[in-house]
Parts: C-alpha cells; sequence; structure tokens
C-alpha cells in the first residue's frame, strides 16, 4: 500500500504472548490492561540518492528573522526587555560549543533575514531597530539553510524566527513545508546524514508601533494578522511564541539518537528553561512520541459478565468458544492502517476494526488453545509467540497541541501541526515486549 508524503506510517511490530486461559478465579478481573511499549522512528530511504561533496566547511550559521513585527518582543520604552533575545542569541552560541558544530577550526557566521539575506554582527544588541525589516522571505532563509547543507557550504545552521511565512495558498508554519519536503532534501534525512530539531519558546510579546498602533502611547503596539492582512492593536501583553529551528549534517559516528543537532537542541533548551520559559523541544528526524507509546487492551463487550476477560495477569476463558479482545493506541494522532499476525500458533487471528481505525479486533480461539496447552505446555510457552504486524499512520499534534492553530491565535502558531507532520519519520516501529503473559508459564520463565 503506497501512502503521500502527507501521511507518516507507523510500522507497528506488536509481540503477542499467549494469555491465561486459567478459569478458577483466583486472578480478580480487570476492565482493561495498559501496556507501555517502545517506539522507534523508521523511514523510507528509497527516495532520492544522496551526493556528499569532496569537502564540507566547517563553519555553523546563525540566521535572525529580521522581519518588524519581530521587534515586539522588545518593551516600547525599556531597552532591558530585550535581555531574553540576548540570551536566545547568546545561549544558542553557547550551546554550538559543546557540539562538533563549534570545536576546532568551525566558525560561526551570522546572518539576518529581509527582503534578503545579509551578514549581520554576532553580537547584536537586539534592540527593537535590529528588526527593520517590512517583508522577511523566510522561505529563501529555508532553501539558504538546505542548500547550504546539501552543497557542504556548512556543517549546521539554526533559524531564530515566528515561523510565520505566506504563501499565495498558505499562511503560517505550513508555507515552509515544500522545502522540507522536496525529495533532495528528504533524502538526506531519511538517510540519516541530515537531523533536524525544533524549540518553541513562549515569551512577552508587546507588539511593535505600526499600522494602526504607530502614533499610540504606551508600552503596547500592534501584531500583525497575516490571515486579515493589516496590524491588529494588543489590549494587553501575550505570551507569543518564538522558534529556534536548528539543522545539521550529522557527524560520523553519531545516530539519531545522539548528534550533534539533538545536543546543542537539548543544551539550549535546558539553558533557556532556567530562565523561567514555557519551551517545548522535539527532535523531528526522531519522532513526536518520546520513544514510547500507551497500548490499551480490553474485552470487546467491557461489562458484565465474560467469557473473556482480563487479569492482570492476561487474558482468562470460560468456555471453549471463540471470543474477542480488542487493543488500540491511547495516542489519538495513531491510525492503524493494516494489520496482520504472524506465527505458528493458530489461535489468535487478529484483524482491523473498520469503524474505528485506532483498535485491532484479536479473535480467541479458546478450545483450540486449550487443546494445545494439553499436548505440550512447554512448546506453546516457549516456541509459539506470535506478532502483530502492521502500518499505522501518526497526524497527531503530541504536546504541540496547544502551540498551532488553523487561524490567527496571538499565543499559537497557525500551520504549526501540518508543519510538524510533513519532516517527522515516515514510519515508526513499535514493540510491545513483554505482553501480558501465560500465567501457566509464569513459573517456567
Amino acid at each position: 500500500m503506497k501512502l503521500s508524503d502527507t501521511r507518516i506510517l507507523l510500522g507497528l511490530i506488536v509481540t503477542v504472548s499467549i494469555f491465561q486461559i486459567g478459569c478458577n478465579g483466583s486472578n480478580p478481573p480487570v476492565d482493561s490492561l495498559e501496556v507501555q511499549v517502545e517506539i522507534k522512528a523508521q523511514w523510507d530511504d528509497s527516495g532520492s540518492e544522496t551526493i556528499d561533496p569532496d569537502s564540507i566547511t566547517p563553519e555553523f550559521h546563525l540566521l535572525w528573522d529580521q522581519s518588524i513585527p519581530m521587534g515586539g518582543y522588545v518593551h516600547r520604552t525599556h531597552p532591558d526587555s530585550q535581555a531574553v533575545l540576548k540570551s536566545i542569541n547568546d545561549l544558542l552560541k553557547r550551546a554550538r560549543l559543546t557540539t562538533d558544530y563549534g570545536g576546532g577550526e568551525s566558525s560561526l557566521k551570522c546572518l539576518g533575514i529581509t527582503n534578503s539575506i545579509s551578514s549581520v554582527d554576532c553580537n547584536s544588541a537586539m534592540l527593537r531597530g535590529f528588526f527593520n525589516g517590512n517583508s522577511s522571505r523566510l522561505d529563501q532563509g529555508i532553501k539558504y539553510v538546505i542548500e547550504g547543507l546539501i552543497s557542504g557550504t556548512f556543517r549546521g545552521a539554526a533559524l531564530v524566527s515566528d515561523l510565520i511565512a505566506t504563501t499565495d495558498d498558505v499562511i503560517g508554519a505550513a508555507a515552509l513545508l515544500p522545502y522540507f519536503k522536496n525529495p533532495a532534501i528528504r533524502a538526506y534525512y531519511n538517510s540519516g546524514k541530515i537531523d533536524i530539531a525544533l524549540i518553541g519558546i513562549r515569551m512577552d510579546y508587546w507588539g511593535v508601533n505600526m499600522g494602526s498602533c504607530q502614533t499610540t502611547p504606551g508600552h503596547l503596539g500592534c501584531e500583525f494578522d497575516d490571515f486579515q492582512n493589516r496590524y491588529r492593536p494588543l489590549d494587553n501583553v501575550v505570551q507569543r511564541p518564538i522558534y529556534v529551528l536548528i539543522m545539521g549534517r550529522r557527524s560520523e559516528g553519531k545516530t539519531r539518537e545522539g548528534n550533534s543537532v539533538t545536543d546543542m537542541a537539548s543544551e539550549f533548551a535546558k539553558s533557556i528553561t532556567s530562565q523561567g520559559l514555557e519551551i517545548k523541544h522535539e527532535a523531528l528526524t526522531q519522532g513526536p512520541l518520546g520513544g514510547q507509546a500507551r497500548f490499551l487492551w480490553h474485552p470487546y463487550a467491557p461489562t458484565g459478565f465474560q467469557n473473556v476477560g482480563l487479569t492482570a495477569e492476561g487474558y482468562y476463558c470460560k468456555d471453549n468458544e471463540s471470543h474477542r479482545l480488542v487493543g488500540g493506541f491511547m495516542d489519538g494522532g495513531l491510525s492503524i492502517i493494516e494489520i496482520e499476525m504472524h506465527g505458528s500458533l493458530e489461535t489468535i487471528t487478529a484483524s482491523m476494526d473498520r469503524d474505528n481505525a485506532q483498535q485491532v479486533d484479536l479473535e480467541l480461539n479458546c478450545r483450540s488453545l486449550r487443546e494445545k496447552l494439553r499436548e505440550d505446555q512447554l512448546e506453546v510457552c516457549y516456541d509459539s509467540q506470535n506478532k502483530l504486524v502492521g502500518s499505522v499512520e501518526y497526524q497527531g499534534q503530541g504536546e504541540w497541541a496547544e502551540w498551532s492553530s488553523d487561524l490567527h491565535v496571538s499565543n499559537k502558531t497557525p500551520g504549526l501541526a501540518q508543519f510538524l507532520n510533513g519532516i517527522r519519520p515516515s514510519h515508526y516501529e513499535v514493540i510491545i515486549e513483554p505482553a501480558p503473559p501465560l500465567n501457566e508459564c509464569a513459573g517456567d520463565s
């Protein structure tokens, strides 16, 4: 089955051990059984080939969005309020030094993005006057970073911006997504040669003196509404997001879990959090679920008398008929696309629930399993573990749900969810192990 690039497939491998068939009621029934599972990002690297340059310049480029609305993070009458922006600048430079991007002969180059890209002082004061661009070609900034990493012009880069870009059809972060979905760059982070991380920071925003706020007295100004293409007066100080997008080439011997991009992002996130700011942080080329997912089993009819049900140790049957257990991910962003059972024990079959894309049905043949237990308990316990194999789509927002919107909201970013899901891994591998064991095997394990 072929899915579009906007759908993120999750390869699911669930080790399903044989559950208890006891009928003595020694273990009290439970309504459901939650399992914590390991989740690993996988990548489809079957697309465009990567061509490595003969050499890679040991430089790191730091880019600042210099559009006028960015100046609203600086208080109008108290210049010291730019301290947070200055901290972002300083802490990024410091975090770089803790990685391969800052050692040896590596150098730093700083640039600003307005209607073009030009060099700026790496120690700029971050006053309102620094943010003087009537327009900000974030699309060209992203293109600059991607082309520079592919060509080897520099080894890594960080972009500081509100990620609000505009095209004819899209407003917000999603307008930048076509550059990340281009087969040329996707081949590099699919194959593990380029890593990407995003840090979001909510901070005080006082607005700017533009539009209807051009002559307004006081410390509050306007914020720009891209959807209405006008400046809107602020009634109060708002907590507006600003983002740091870090991209870079992976050094030899590094992994998806440990590389200069994720190390730099983690160091920066830790440092900026110490200032009491609300942040979110994700290594986009690892995946959004933090290495774990929650999976829940429960009887098909979860109330009343159960001929098949669950205890804290596994499942039980009280007759020789076939019965159903239901399993599913507790994260609402995960949808099961395909599912089937693999293994030698023909007592459990699996199917998708066509009415609920988050649910798996297990059909339990209690008679067959009882017979196999009588024939050879050890074989059932040790040689007949089955695997539930499937494909699952992730289109959730996870911890970023309160940061993304479809319209103009002061403390959210339009299109952020689409942006994140367009960069994340092509699929994941999930292993539920150990699954609820067969009680009659517990004493031998």
